[in-house]
C-alpha cells in the first residue's frame, strides 16, 4: 500500500491501496514546474503545429519515472468518524496495515513552524494523546479519546500550524525501502460527526514525502499477490486509449493514472498535451516503476 485531490479532477479520488503508492511524484511535479509556460484555450483543443521529430524529442523528455513503493500502514480517509457520548469525544479511524503496530491521536495540535522543515517529521504540541496497538490487519477499526466535551471541538480556531486532530499510523519495521509511518492531518466538520484529512505526510526510510492521492485504478506489483496487499483491488484498469494495456502512466498537474506506457509515447496524439480524462494541460507524464 504504499502518494490532495485534484481541484480540476473530474473522476472521484481513489486512494492507492497498500502496496501500491508513488511516493516521489511530488518531486517530479516540482522539476516540471519551472518550464511550465501558459496554454492558452485555442492551443487546447487543436493538435500542435510542431513538426513531427521536434514533438517527439521534447515527449522523450516529459516522460518521467517513479518507482512504486509499499506503504506498511494506511489510513482510510473516507473513514474518519466522530462519536459524542456522555463518555466523550471520539475518533473512530478505519485504517489497513501489513505489520503490527500503534495509531496514536493527537488531539488540539500545535506545530511550531521552525519545527516543520519538510525533512523530519516534527514534534507535535498537544492537549490529549491516545494511543492504540493493533496487529497486522486490513480494514481494522481503533477508537481514540479525543476530548470530555463537544464543546472543545467547536472551540478550535484554525491557524497555521494548527490542527484539531493528527493522526500517526506507526508500523514496527525497519524495512527502508518501505512507508513505516503515516501522518494524517484532520478537521472535523461543522456538525462533529466526521472528519476530512486535510494533509498526509509519509516516513519512508530517513525521507519525508507530502501524500497526494492519485485518481485511477493501478495495476498489483509484478510478482505480488493480491493477499500480500492489505486492501487491494483484485481487478486492474486499463488504459482509457487501447482500452487493453494497464494503466502505468500518471498525467501531472491533474495525477490522474489513465494511459499505459504505450499510449503516452504516441507524440502526434491530443493526449499529449490534454489529460483524456479531465482535459487539463499536460505538464508531465511520471511512469511507475515496479508494475
Amino acid at each position: 500500500m504504499g502518494c490532495a485531490a485534484s481541484t480540476t479532477a473530474s473522476a472521484p479520488a481513489q486512494q492507492p491501496p497498500p502496496g501500491q503508492q508513488i511516493l516521489d511524484v511530488a518531486a517530479q511535479q516540482q522539476q516540471q514546474q519551472a518550464n511550465a509556460r501558459p496554454v492558452t484555450m485555442n492551443q487546447l483543443q487543436r493538435p500542435p503545429t510542431v513538426p513531427q521529430q521536434q514533438s517527439s524529442t521534447n515527449r522523450g523528455g516529459n516522460l518521467k519515472s517513479a518507482p512504486l513503493i509499499q506503504s506498511l500502514v494506511d489510513l482510510a480517509r473516507e473513514k474518519c468518524v466522530i462519536e459524542n457520548g456522555q463518555d466523550g469525544c471520539f475518533a473512530k479511524l478505519t485504517f489497513s496495515s501489513l505489520a503490527a503496530g500503534e495509531v496514536i491521536a493527537y488531539f488540539n495540535v500545535t506545530v511550531a513552524a521552525d519545527a516543520d522543515d519538510g525533512k523530519t517529521m516534527p514534534e507535535l504540541q498537544y492537549s490529549q494523546v491516545s494511543r492504540q496497538q493493533f496487529s497486522a490487519g486490513s480494514s481494522q477499526v481503533a477508537r481514540l479519546f479525543l476530548c470530555e466535551d463537544v464543546a472543545a471541538l467547536t472551540s478550535f480556531t484554525e491557524d497555521k500550524g494548527k490542527h484539531q486532530l493528527v493522526v500517526d499510523l506507526k508500523a514496527d519495521s525497519s524495512n527502508a525501502r518501505a512507508i513505516t509511518m503515516q501522518r494524517s492531518c484532520l478537521k472535523v466538520n461543522g456538525d462533529q460527526t466526521a472528519a476530512q484529512v486535510t494533509l498526509q505526510k509519509v516516513l519512508c526510510g530517513t525521507a519525508v514525502r507530502t501524500l497526494e492521492a492519485l485518481y485511477g485504478t493501478m495495476p498489483m506489483p509484478s510478482g505480488t499477490e493480491s493477499a500480500n496487499s492489505v486492501g487491494s483491488d483484485a481487478e486492474g484498469g486499463e488504459c482509457v486509449i487501447c482500452l487493453s494495456k494497464p494503466r502505468e502512466v500518471t498525467i501531472l498537474h491533474c495525477r490522474h493514472v489513465c494511459l499505459c506506457r504505450s499510449c503516452a509515447t504516441i507524440t502526434s496524439s491530443t493526449w499529449s498535451f490534454q489529460c483524456p480524462v479531465c482535459r487539463g494541460r499536460v505538464a508531465a507524464m511520471v511512469g511507475i516503476e515496479g508494475c
